[in-house]
Formats: C-alpha cells, structure tokens, sequence
C-alpha cells in the first residue's frame, strides 16, 4: 500500500486518526478528504452549504489549501442564487468549517489599472463596487476577444 511519504498515512484505520493532526505539507490528500467527510456528516449545516463546500473543496489550491472563487462562479455551477451562496458561506464560516479572508483587492485594483486609492475610491463612490462599472469609468475596461 502505498503511503504519504510526509505523514506517513497509508491505512484506513491509521488515516481516520491522523487527519485532524495532519499539517499543510501533507501532500496525500487524506487530510482534505478526511475535512470533506467531517463536514458532509456535520446534520446543522443547510444542504446548499454541504453543496457549496464540495465546490471549495475542489478548487483548493494545492500549496496552501486556499480557494478564492467568486460567488458568481459557485452560483454558476451549482446553479445557486447569489443569497443562496452567501448564506452558505455564512453557515460553514459559523460552524468554523471555512474561514474568510479578503484578498486585497484595492490593491490589485490599483495596481492593475495604475491608479491611486483615492481614485479608485472616487469612482467605487460614484458607480458602486462592481469592478466593471468601475473600469468603465475609468476608461479602463478592455473586452475580451470575440471567440
């Protein structure tokens, strides 16, 4: 049986006990399946969060165990409402199953487009924060190639 050269997990008895304990260089995947399976049996979350977690789940970056999707991205596959999503969210984050966390995006923002803070803080005032009605006012926006 082949077995996590890290962690040293190879068998299922073995597996169940040691992926609570299991640090982020772990690289077997029994941690993060072990995670999934806690959370499926979890009976107080709604089932749009037992649907939502599975689709963090996938997209979990391999390093770091992060994923960023946006919520239109989670409501587009799983063909969810945008409340729906943020309510899900919400429930897994009260049940500490996931933990939330901004990713800069002024900063990328600024950087991006090359403008300062303060403009980009004028033109969020003036459009609200979509990033497209933003861009657009700033003369920023670029459109994709047609396919």
């Amino acid at each position: 049986m082949l077995a996590c050269k890290l962690c040293g997990v190879g068998e299922r008895a073995r597996m169940a006990l040691q992926a609570a304990a299991l640090g982020p260089e772990c690289t077997c995947g029994a941690r993060l399946a072990w995670w999934l399976c806690l959370v499926a049996r979890d009976d107080k979350l709604p089932g749009a969060a037992h649907r939502v977690v599975v689709v963090l789940w996938q997209l979990q970056n391999a390093d770091r165990g992060c994923a960023w999707p946006s919520l239109a991205y989670i409501g587009e596959q799983l063909k969810m409402h945008r409340s729906t999503v943020i309510r899900s969210l919400n429930a897994l984050g009260r049940r500490s199953w996931i933990s939330k966390a901004q990713r800069g995006g002024v900063q990328y923002w600024m950087k991006k487009w090359g403008i300062s803070r303060s403009q980009l803080e004028v033109a969020v005032r003036q459009v609200g924060p979509d990033a497209r009605a933003v861009a657009r006012l700033l003369g920023k926006l670029t459109l994709a190639p047609a396919r």
